[in-house]
């Protein structure tokens, strides 16, 4: 029999619930054209369907989750072979990122302030726009999103933007503004 065989790995490229996807499976031997059908019992994310004579999956996910189903691809000789395989796909939520307002007193510390990330396929990874931050003495953790550091930069009002970026490089940015205030020296014993 002549050979019919998956070029497709079983693990499919990610996808995003609301984003656009499109991944290609593809077969090798037999004669073409070949065609390509769900095995009975099997679906796809909502939102995705399969192209019965070009293999593609496309669609627009609607929930994200872990999915495994079960393709059969048939070839046009006059045995008509088949094969199947399952794959995996995994849809993530979109990413998005909240935060907060930064302030602290020039010549000291601040208290360290986070960026909670929702989404997105780990590991995230963390920059900043200016890089490094101003004012400066600021740092973020590149694997954890925090800003800390000694502020020895000048009192002001200040715009950093913070980028988070996950595994597969889809990125979100959160625009945070940093005020930084002279420290203040007053008496607190009175005159007599």
């Amino acid at each position: 029999l002549p050979t019919f065989t998956w070029l497709s790995t079983a693990n499919l490229t990610d996808g995003y619930k609301s984003s656009a996807y499109s991944t290609q499976l593809s077969v090798t031997g037999g004669i073409a054209p070949y065609t390509f059908s769900l095995k009975s019992g099997s679906s796809l994310p909502g939102g995705l369907t399969l192209n019965s004579t070009t293999g593609i999956i496309g669609g627009t996910p609607t929930t994200a989750g872990n999915y495994t189903f079960t393709v059969v691809a048939q070839e046009s000789s006059c045995d008509a072979l088949t094969i199947e395989k399952t794959f995996t796909l995994q849809v993530y939520d979109p990413i998005a990122i909240s935060g907060s307002p930064i302030s602290g007193i020039k010549c000291n510390a601040i208290t360290p302030t986070s960026f909670p990330v929702t989404g997105g396929a780990a590991p995230i990874t963390w920059t900043t726009t200016p890089s490094p931050i101003v004012p400066s003495g600021l740092t973020i953790n590149s694997t954890t999103g925090v800003i800390s550091g000694v502020v020895s930069g000048n009192a002001g009002s200040y715009t950093v933007a913070v980028k988070a970026t996950d595994k597969n490089l889809r990125t979100v940015t959160y625009t945070s503004n940093i005020t930084i205030t002279n420290p203040t020296l007053t008496w607190i014993t009175s005159a007599n």
